[in-house]
């Protein structure tokens, strides 16, 4: 195979991987790719296989994160080509994981190492590196494409990460069939067999409880478009616009309105809250909304509030470099001025918080970005009976960016064993059970008001009690493993 051929293929193998994702949910194609990948990395030289990486990394995610230009040029970079610039350079950063990756893979196959030993887990240490270093950025891990394939069975037990490190074990398996001289197809099946159904074996299996606890919810999507949703004019009549759909949903027993539904600081619309809060109490019921605060020495934080029966304030803690905080930014602050982000300048919460209580149920909270952040969200558990999550994903305009978002909220319910409830600007607002699946969920750019009835769940899943560490024990174990073989072997072998 040529180099330049080998370069295309790598690139269009990266472009193909987005479709496993939602919203095209081909989940296979999270082994297929990977598999074609594996096999240029191994017939190329180890020289190349730093580009064949990058460019795989730059198909998959120059296509899957490329809505992030969505929310630079309309909301933030009037500049086309300044906005396709910057998400270039994100897009070949994170690029750069991928060609580490490849470089690595082939560095162990030409020493002999397994196959099946080492892609898996390098795969693992590069989506846990690229979800945690510089702030992390683990959006599109691949576990999260396997939410409604056999292999869901698996998140409970190991996290989205742990299903990444099966689907690439599939994928090891079927580039070690097509590439050995000899097919070792029984073998094959059996290993494939066994990874599959025991995916289907664990999702049958109930690690957390319901106690019998209902909770009646309504969800509020006001889409108000973005573009004028800050606008001073705007203020009053968005306000008014939530309370009008929330109107005949004051006996449920909570109220969720999304992310800064209320689009001014809440020093500016005290009144608006005592006539919520009055509200509220009159129905005896809790209603959340996103607004943002102002905390001491004149810090921002993106926040959100209950009022009513049970009030309680939270605000969010990892936020999202560059569009709710610029790094660096006492040194940019000429950029800021230049740039039309409204709420660009947040301070991140506390890591430590007082628990949201319904009642004496403890509930755990996220504001939209902090729903990719798989420890955060878990760290609640197993006190808390319900997670909610309010977002405004009104940034990355009609995009894929709203699927692949409920997506990973799906995996947090998966992983947690919970409940889900996800309000939204203008989608995807949507009620989660604590298998992942939707329950329900309103249409796409539209207002309108989820009504449902939720359990409450007890009980912890083995990923949320353990975390991370028994993966980070199964690379530790591997690339011991692994390091072994490729000192004491003096093959010179790419299987």
């Amino acid at each position: 195979m040529s180099k330049f051929v080998a370069a295309a293929l790598s690139l269009v193998a990266g472009l193909i991987l987005p479709f496993s994702f939602a919203p095209y949910n081909i989940w296979y194609l999270a082994i297929i790719s990977p598999a074609v990948f594996i096999v240029i990395v191994k017939l190329q030289p180890l020289k190349e296989s730093c580009l064949i990486g990058w460019l795989y990394g730059i198909g998959f995610l120059g296509f899957g994160v490329s809505w992030i230009h969505i929310s630079l040029h309309q909301f933030g970079i009037p500049n086309y080509f300044f906005s396709i610039g910057l998400t270039s350079i994100f897009v070949a950063l994170m690029a750069t994981y991928l060609m580490f990756y490849s470089w690595a893979l082939k560095l162990f196959l030409v020493r002999g190492v397994p196959l099946v030993l080492i892609a898996p887990a390098l795969w693992l240490l590069v989506e846990y590196l690229r979800g945690s270093m510089f702030t992390g950025f683990p959006w599109l891990i691949l576990g999260y494409s396997q939410i409604d394939s056999i292999l869901a069975g698996y998140i409970p037990l190991f996290g989205a990460l742990g299903c990444s490190w099966v689907v690439l074990t599939l994928s090891a398996l079927l580039v070690t069939y097509f590439c050995a001289t000899e097919k070792p197809i029984f073998r094959t099946i059996i290993f494939i067999s066994i990874l599959s159904s025991s995916g289907w074996g664990l999702s049958k299996f109930e690690q957390t409880f319901s106690d019998g606890e209902l909770l009646e919810v309504a969800l509020v999507q006001g889409a108000v478009p973005q573009n004028i949703k800050w606008h001073k004019n705007v203020r009053a009549p968005s306000i008014l616009h939530y309370r009008e759909l929330t109107e005949d949903y004051w006996d449920t027993d909570l109220i969720i309105w999304p992310e800064t539904a209320i689009p001014a600081f809440k020093n500016e619309v005290t009144d608006t809250i005592t006539l919520l809060t009055s509200k509220a109490i009159k129905e005896d019921t809790t209603l959340m909304f996103g607004l943002p605060t102002v905390g001491g020495e004149g810090i921002h934080y993106n926040s959100l509030l209950a009022v009513g029966a049970n009030s309680g304030t939270y605000h969010k803690r990892h936020l999202v470099p560059f569009g709710e905080y610029f790094p660096l930014g006492n040194h940019v602050r000429g950029l800021l001025s230049r740039l039309s982000i409204p709420m660009s300048d947040f301070t991140p919460g506390s890591l430590k918080q007082p628990g949201f209580y319904l009642g004496d149920k403890l509930i755990g909270l996220s504001i939209c970005y902090e729903s990719a952040f798989s420890a955060l969200i878990l760290e609640s558990t197993p006190a808390a009976r319900l997670l909610i999550n309010v977002s405004n994903d009104a940034w990355f305009g009609r995009s894929i960016a709203q699927d692949q978002h409920l997506q990973v909220a799906q995996a947090r319910a998966l992983e947690s064993g919970r409940y889900l409830l996800r309000a939204t600007n203008d989608g995807i607002t949507a009620i989660i059970d604590y298998k992942g699946k939707i329950v329900d969920r309103l249409p796409q750019y539209v207002p309108g008001t989820l009504r449902s009835t939720v359990e409450l769940r007890q009980g912890s899943t083995v990923f949320a009690k353990f975390g991370i560490f028994p993966l980070l024990l199964v690379i530790f174990t591997m690339f011991f493993l692994a390091g072994c073989i490729r000192i004491f072997s003096g093959r010179n072998t790419g299987l």
